[in-house]
């Protein structure tokens, strides 16, 4: 049981960590492989995050998803939103009583006048079928959101996961 507590403790901090990396990464400039290996303990120096969690974070996950096509162009991070949705769509529900929903799209991008959506995921899982099941409702919402958000449609979504790259939900 308490090597379980730790585990899931882990996962979270790394991916808090991962994140907050991501947060400030500067995805319009091309940074070499020693530039992405140091650029977590930067933060650290900076006091933008904690020592101990920017050593969570591997320059060669980062230097993946730089040289993914989910990190080209203007990309949008962090954006925050509410949204209300119908209680029936939350589940089970016989009501159109509104229940809110907060979150933080990591990341979207625009592309021949359409959005891309991208969540970071730093799950360890055996294969990406369980992160699309565990997350498709999430990136539902996400998609929701951001097309209310800007009126433009979101015309793909996509994992990015730190163990299997890029996945299309």
């Amino acid at each position: 049981f308490m090597e379980k507590e730790q585990e899931e403790k882990g996962g979270a901090t790394r991916g808090t960590a991962y994140h907050r990396v991501l947060q400030f990464l500067p995805f319009e400039r091309a940074m070499s492989r020693q530039e992405l290996n140091a650029f977590p303990a930067k933060l650290a120096a900076e006091g933008r995050m904690d020592a101990e969690a920017a050593a969570l974070v591997r320059g060669s996950d980062l230097a993946k998803l730089t040289a993914s096509s989910l990190a080209a162009g203007k990309l949008y991070r962090e954006k925050q939103f509410v949204i209300g949705i119908p209680a029936r769509e939350m589940g089970d529900w016989d009501s159109d009583e509104r229940i809110l929903i907060q979150g933080i799209i990591d990341a979207f991008f625009e592309e021949d006048g359409k959005l891309v959506l991208v969540d970071y995921k730093t799950d360890y899982v055996e294969n990406s079928d369980i992160l699309i099941r565990r997350y498709e409702a999430q990136v539902r919402y996400y998609t929701r959101a951001l097309e209310q958000m800007t009126g433009k449609r979101v015309a793909e979504r996509y994992l990015y996961s730190f163990r299997f790259g890029a996945i299309e939900v």
